[in-house]
């Protein structure tokens, strides 16, 4: 099954997400409309993992990246969390896994501050659902900045301090970032010229005469 998340008030989603599935995919869709804005992934977690009643593991993937998952999760049923990272020298944009020594521990994790090379890939595991609720309030009475968007990296962080393991695992080279659209262009290998193009109302549509 995958459970897809979304508030009705800001765009018609689930429509538009069943014309592009429907063809494409075999497994279950579930859809929640929870009609409201969250303050980030975390809380939109939190809702979903309540009101669609999820126990056991769960995987939250981001919709900003791609890669060819050949993870076996069964394998870390008996650890905390997990997040698949891939290594990148450059950018600060992303959420960082600094390791334990000589170890696939994660020693902390941060969001936009790079403390070492390893970046998530946006795929956050956790092999019981629970541990999102039950840490959830505490871990806002954590942070300074009520004003603070909720990513889960942080949460992770808060995690690890108490106690929980949490490991990564490095994914190699088998992904797509497209986050933005400079990295769209990059990951696809097309022009800005074509995206813009191929995205506009006005654009390469049927019915639209060239001269």
């Amino acid at each position: 099954k995958v459970y897809i998340i979304y508030n009705s008030n800001d765009c018609d989603l689930e429509s538009f997400i069943k014309k592009k599935i429907n063809s494409f995919f075999k497994c279950e869709f579930v859809f929640l409309d929870i009609k409201i804005t969250t303050r980030g992934q975390l809380e939109t977690a939190k809702i979903a993992i309540e009101r669609l009643k999820l126990i056991g593991p769960i995987l939250i993937y981001n919709n900003d990246t791609f890669f060819d998952c050949n993870i076996d999760f069964e394998k870390y049923k008996k650890i905390d969390g997990l997040i698949p990272v891939f290594i990148n020298k450059e950018d600060n944009h992303f959420s960082f896994v600094k390791p334990k020594a000589n170890s696939n521990k994660c020693e902390l994790v941060t969001e936009k501050n790079k403390v070492s090379d390893f970046c998530s890939i946006g795929a956050y595991y956790f092999s019981n659902s629970e541990f999102i609720v039950k840490n959830f309030r505490n871990y806002l009475g954590s942070i300074k900045n009520s004003n603070e968007e909720l990513y889960i990296a942080p949460f992770y962080n808060f995690l690890i301090k108490k106690g929980l393991d949490v490991q990564f695992v490095n994914i190699d080279s088998n992904y797509k970032i497209f986050g933005t659209p400079e990295e769209l262009c990059d990951s696809f290998n097309i022009s800005w010229n074509e995206l813009l193009a191929e995205n506009s109302i006005k654009g390469n549509h049927i019915g639209t005469l060239i001269i």
